[in-house]
């Protein structure tokens, strides 16, 4: 196999790697770029949930030339590839995903960037939700450039915060910017100024919401 992979490891209570989980202790996602049918030349894993059936989702960004993608597989408990899952055990998409949430249903919530803000909902099993957003994608527009999600939380009201990066062109400077989004995949215009509020920052990462 050409490319790279997205390699994860289980520890024991010690620290000390759990042999019972894939090989030695690691579990390997290999993926495909969905159109063209070869490997991603980069995988970088970003974002990690744990279902309540003990298997693992596996999330993040995957590079070809010119492309960033969003790569997000299924690991069994045992640290095996759910086949199952999306293609052969993984799905491929068009953003770049940074942070990732699991709904009570089973859906997936992920999240990142596409020159906007970007949050797409797939399936239990994979597919796109096609009932959320816009065939299973929301889109929402910030700055003129440069703008992603860098992590979400969901509600209890089952509403999603996502937050990250925007480039506001009024100051020149690179701003937080907080998005709510409805169940719908609509966006919530209750909240801050249509939706979205703005804080100024200092040149810092923003990789967290709590």
């Amino acid at each position: 196999w050409e490319g790279y992979v997205m390699i994860y490891a289980r520890g024991l209570p010690d620290g000390s790697l759990d042999p019972a989980f894939g090989d030695g202790g690691f579990a390997r996602l290999a993926f495909v770029h969905p159109d063209f049918g070869i490997p991603y030349d980069f995988a970088l894993g970003t974002a990690a949930a744990l279902q309540p059936d003990g298997a693992l989702l596996i999330g993040g960004r995957c590079y070809l030339p010119g492309h960033w993608g969003t790569c997000i597989g299924r690991v069994r408990s045992d640290g095996t590839q759910d086949t199952g899952f999306g293609s052969n055990g993984t799905v491929s998409g068009d953003i770049g995903a940074e942070d990732m949430a699991l709904q009570a249903d089973g859906r997936i919530l992920l999240a990142g960037k596409c020159d906007d803000y970007c949050v797409q909902r797939l399936l239990p099993d994979g597919s796109p939700d096609t009932g959320y957003g816009v065939n299973g994608r929301v889109t929402v527009p910030m700055g003129p450039r440069w703008d992603e999600i860098r992590a979400v939380k969901l509600q209890a009201d089952g509403k999603l915060l996502a937050t990250g990066l925007c480039w506001m062109q009024a100051t020149g400077s690179m701003d937080f910017c907080t998005v709510r989004i409805n169940t719908d995949g609509s966006v919530d215009s209750g909240f801050g100024v249509d939706g979205i509020a703005h804080t100024r920052a200092t040149p810092v990462e923003y990789n967290s919401l709590e």
